[in-house]
């Protein structure tokens, strides 16, 4: 009986072993060319009779001929048609228990719904109408812009909040779609004509694409192409704008009356996704910033007590790329936690990560990946920003298989090519 207890008992000294991720799969979506134009791809999945119809317009900043156009603009589609008002059409999607979200990005404007199947009819009639004919009232305008104004107001009252903006700033330029800041003038300065024309010119549904995710029988595509075929195409100016960056390099600190927080942004311009070196460039930034464990919060949060978080970013813009550390720290400790960062930005191009340290952050990046694709809903995130970039699955699997070969002699060298320290845009506020 000892015998067999002592067999039963579980080892909780040992770890159990762990499988590295070689490989996973990514399905390919169905492409559908609709007569008059529009491009619909399908994700079948799913155990529930859930959809999920993605509507991508390039209707961001980078589009917009007055600041905060795209963010007006989508922020009110919903709030009303020429035969609903905003409380008739948010009546509609709660008797419904249906999800309609409008995002602007910097690039483009995402319509999303989320629905059962049996109640898809009627929610894409509002959405047809929505697309069609959207109210743009000037009363709604005001109260967007009033409540817009109230949290820029306590937006400005944190380090955090004003660190970033001015790190946008100088990164790409105070005029520059990615670049400028939102202030009470150019929120007042939008005119519902404003909402109209942009609407008219960069909601051009042959100019985007449309994503369907889900459950969906034969009978719900049916429904979902004849409705889709009957929106009318836009005859506004499409806009085709190119933005020049304008990087302003130095350091640049402002003290604010009576902050108790230093908030810290140190970065440079750097490359996007579709670049040959991105994926490589992203394993070194997790290892510096990227993951609770990564060195910035080793150094910064477990061993100096600086703060309760330090991260580092490499942003991807459609356009154009960048990468920043950044972190929020006591006043007094301002400048120590600046040499940090800096420091450890140092170490990666003049030593060599460990062995163990490198597996560990490819294994979390692998486990990273694997839950982006989990479920319809999860992969048609990926295939949004697959479409957007023009970038195929193959490329996508083959792009993240790559982080198993990535050497660290290889993250070295990367490290004195993209994090030149001496020419970095330096903010604390």
């Amino acid at each position: 009986m000892a015998a067999e207890i002592e067999q039963m008992s579980v080892n909780r000294i040992t770890p159990p072993p762990i499988d590295p991720i070689t490989d996973f799969e990514l399905l390919d979506a169905e492409q559908v060319a609709l007569n008059n134009g529009i491009n619909l791809h399908l994700l079948p999945g799913g155990d529930q009779e859930v959809i999920s119809l993605q509507i991508i317009f390039p209707a961001g900043r980078w589009h917009e001929d007055k600041a905060l156009q795209s963010l007006l603009t989508s922020s009110l589609l919903k709030d009303g048609t020429s035969t609903k008002t905003s409380k008739e059409v948010n009546e509609l999607l709660d008797f419904y228990g249906a999800h309609l979200k409008l995002s602007s990005s910097y690039d483009f404007t995402n319509l999303q719904l989320v629905c059962l199947n049996k109640h898809l009819e009627p929610l894409l009639l509002l959405l047809s109408e929505l697309l069609d004919s959207p109210r743009f009232d000037e009363e709604e305008l005001e109260i967007k812009q009033t409540n817009f104004i109230e949290k820029l107001k306590i937006n400005e009252q944190k380090t955090s909040y004003l660190a970033q903006r001015l790190f946008h700033e100088k990164m790409f330029g105070k005029d520059h779609p990615y670049g400028y800041s939102s202030d009470i003038r150019k929120y007042k300065s939008i005119t519902t004509d404003d909402l109209k024309e942009f609407f008219q010119n960069q909601y051009n549904i042959k100019k985007g694409f449309i994503l369907l995710s889900g459950n969906f029988s034969g009978k719900v595509l049916n429904t979902i192409l004849k409705t889709l075929e009957q929106i009318p195409s836009k005859s506004g100016q499409f806009s085709t704008k190119t933005h020049r960056r304008e990087t302003e390099f130095g350091k640049f600190h402002n003290r604010k009356q009576n902050a108790q927080q230093a908030s810290i942004r140190i970065g440079m311009p750097s490359i996007s996704i579709q670049h040959q070196d991105f994926q490589a460039l992203h394993l070194l930034n997790t290892v510096l910033g990227g993951y609770f464990g990564s060195r910035l919060m080793s150094n910064l949060r477990e061993d100096k007590g600086f703060t309760y978080g330090a991260y580092s970013f490499l942003g991807s813009f459609l356009h154009q790329g960048y990468f920043y550390a950044g972190t929020d720290v006591g006043v007094a400790q301002a400048d120590a936690a600046v040499e940090e960062i800096y420091k450890e930005l140092q170490r990666l191009q003049t030593e060599t990560i460990p062995e163990d340290e490198l597996q560990l952050v490819k294994n979390y990046l692998m486990g990273k990946y694997l839950a982006k694709i989990d479920g319809p809903f999860s992969q048609a995130k990926v295939f949004r920003s697959l479409l957007l970039r023009k970038e195929s699955t193959d490329q996508f699997v083959k792009r993240v298989k790559s982080i198993s070969f990535i050497s660290a002699n290889r993250l070295q060298q990367l490290a004195q090519q993209y994090f030149n320290t001496v020419k970095m845009v330096e903010v604390v506020v």
